[in-house]
């Protein structure tokens, strides 16, 4: 049961006698490429046309995953992965509005349900751009389309899931048609600041749901009064390499809590996974079209500068000439 959660090659399988639609997908075969070459290539993309997305089979926070557009770009990246212990997967790329969702089961029924919408992809993050969610409404047209997904999703799968505990959907609706296309589920609370955004919207703390269920207990969810509900959406932005100069306060309409995971002074790396975090913004407003409006200013601020090291500079410059 639980492998559907964490191989996500395996999870398309046991989805392969269901309506439930997935991206077209290959597993990279090495042995293939290494004695076909070029044939290998061209054949990757007859079946999942020029645009590719690649990721890892058991992996998360979009670590070692790469958008590919040419067969020069896949050719690179199979010479430099072709001799890797990773299992990966080759996706038709996907365009169109990507949700997540929450569904707490207790006993085996859903006893609450959590949609959001993310900024942009979650891999745009290792490419140097915020990336973040913004709560659906219920009122939202969307929302019904969403639930029902999310719970087709569930009863479609072949080994069945845990009655217990919180369940994580994260699925595109594809650009034109809006047809649903599922990336992936989990059984975890959703990443990010998604559980922080729902106990301020709803006062439903999904962490804490997630592990009492887990133990056995028999929480009561209450939900806040609604005229108590107040909107919410975070941010999150990545490390630049170089050192920090400087570091700046969103100033916004919403309530704002920031966390900071720099300090000045301090020497970056690029962010290699969504782990690897410079800030992290929580927004709230009662008022959605406020937020909305904050929430897109928020995931396009430079709120911190960084300078190159020196010292590394210089260590690079003396490397490249006794190379």
């Amino acid at each position: 049961m639980i492998r559907q959660f964490t191989d996500k090659s395996y999870l398309k399988s046991a989805l392969k006698n269901s309506s439930i639609r997935v991206p077209k997908h290959l597993i990279f075969n090495q042995s293939q490429y290494r004695q076909e070459g070029i044939s290998y290539l061209q054949f990757v993309i007859k079946e999942l046309g020029n645009d590719i997305f690649v990721k890892p089979v058991i992996g998360a926070g979009s670590e070692k995953t790469r958008r590919i557009h040419t067969i020069d770009e896949l050719k690179a990246w199979c010479n430099s992965n072709v001799d890797s212990d990773d299992e990966f997967e080759f996706n038709e790329f996907i365009r169109g509005e990507l949700y997540n969702t929450s569904v707490v089961m207790k006993n085996g029924l859903p006893c609450y349900f959590a949609a959001c919408k993310h900024y942009r992809p979650n891999d745009d993050f290792i490419y140097g751009h915020a990336i973040g969610n913004i709560v659906v409404r219920e009122e939202d047209p969307k929302f019904e389309k969403l639930r029902q997904f999310s719970s087709d999703t569930l009863q479609s799968l072949e080994h069945d899931y845990p009655k217990n505990g919180v369940l994580n959907i994260d699925f595109f609706l594809q650009e034109g048609s809006e047809e649903p296309i599922l990336m992936e589920v989990a059984a975890r609370t959703p990443g990010g600041l998604v559980s922080k955004m729902f106990y301020t919207y709803q006062g439903v703390r999904l962490n804490e749901l997630h592990l009492q269920l887990q133990m056995g207990d028999d929480p009561e969810i209450i939900l806040k009064n609604r005229s108590e509900w107040k909107y919410s959406a975070y941010s999150i932005h990545p490390k630049q390499e170089g050192v920090v100069t400087e570091i700046e306060k969103p100033i916004l309409d919403s309530d704002v809590e920031v966390y900071w995971q720099i300090y000045l002074g301090e020497t970056l790396k690029v962010s290699e996974s969504m782990r690897d975090v410079a800030i992290a913004i929580l927004l709230s407003n009662h008022d959605f079209s406020t937020l909305e409006q904050d929430y897109k200013l928020a995931n396009s601020l430079s709120l911190y500068k960084t300078k190159k090291d020196s010292f590394q500079e210089l260590k690079a410059v003396f490397v490249a000439l006794t190379v």
